[in-house]
């Protein structure tokens, strides 16, 4: 009795237990037919959204610091060019107020260069008033004196119009370089007396005068001028001598331009010597005008400084001082 009791009893837990494990295995088997289910048709990827629209956010940001970069690089391009002709025109301006100072100190220049010899002029006329005269203009005709050369050639005529009119009066011009151009001694009388021919036969003769390259020969100019008027001489005339130039007898034939040889300062004295006799008595006056080249003494040049300050000198002393 109590075996197949037993017996039953174990029969009818099997039996329970193998019911429990049916139903877990369908249970297991319909979890997995869902698991396949969902994985078949697909389910919302919250993680997936946020990684796209982050994705999205990138990329707006990337197409924007692209549209910022082109700006920028723009921006940069227009202030190169606006820099660049900021440069340009400053330039133009500086450039331009440097030739209107440089226009302007030239026509100070001329200005008092003009006044000086106003100022001769009326001296000469002062002193030689109702005095016959003789007068020999040696001019200085190389390139360095290109810019006085009309100046002194309206001084020369300015003075020819005018002293004819108050006394006798008898010009010469020797004009130089490493060659002479010269005017022979001739009586200008005023335009009521001869219609103003011997007047225009002096101004033929200067508008002929050219500044060209080329050594100034002082010393033979000089000389040639002081033997005009020696030829002339008669005793009782004044006669003046007047030099105009901007350089020494340092330029005679064969020598260097820009510096004192040797011998042309023994031959300077010389002349100074020559004109300082020739002018002895009270008859004879000697003029000597140096157009001075304001950089020449400032110049790095050592030869260009000691030409200058020599030929200053020089025409010092031929004016007594």
């Amino acid at each position: 009795m109590d075996l197949e009791t037993h017996v039953g009893l174990t029969s009818n837990d099997e039996g329970e237990q193998a019911a429990v494990d049916l139903w877990m295995n369908l249970l297991l088997i319909a979890a997995l037919f869902v698991i396949i289910l969902l994985t078949q048709i697909g389910v919302p990827d919250i993680s997936q959204d946020r990684f796209d629209a982050l994705k999205a956010s990138f990329e707006s940001l990337d197409a924007e610091h692209a549209a910022l970069a082109t700006a920028h690089a723009d921006a940069q391009q227009e202030l190169s060019e606006l820099g660049e002709a900021y440069a340009t025109e400053k330039n133009e301006h500086i450039g331009a107020r440097l030739d209107r100072d440089r226009a302007r100190a030239e026509a100070v220049r001329h200005q008092r260069e003009a006044s000086a010899w106003r100022g001769h002029a009326s001296e000469l006329q002062r002193r030689l008033q109702a005095e016959s005269i003789d007068l020999v203009i040696a001019v200085d005709i190389s390139q360095t004196m290109a810019d006085e050369l009309a100046i002194n050639m309206d001084t020369l005529l300015c003075i020819a119009r005018s002293l004819p009119t108050v006394t006798t009066l008898r010009i010469g011009v020797v004009a130089f370089r490493e060659d002479l151009e010269a005017f022979p001694l001739t009586q200008i009388h005023p335009a009521s007396v001869d219609g103003g021919q011997s007047l225009r036969s002096l101004e033929r003769f200067l508008i002929t005068l050219k500044a060209e390259d080329g050594l100034a020969d002082v010393d033979r100019a000089l000389r040639t001028a002081t033997a005009m008027l020696s030829a002339s001489d008669d005793g009782v005339r004044r006669q003046c001598v007047v030099i105009l130039g901007d350089t020494g007898p340092f330029e005679m034939r064969g020598s260097k331009p820009h510096r004192i040889d040797p011998g042309e300062p023994e031959a300077a004295e010389r002349l100074i010597h020559h004109v300082r006799n020739w002018a002895a008595g009270d008859r004879r006056r000697v003029v000597a005008c140096y157009s001075e080249d304001s950089s020449a003494s400032t110049t790095q040049d050592r030869d260009a400084r000691q030409k200058h300050a020599a030929s200053r000198r020089f025409f010092s002393s031929l004016a007594g001082r």
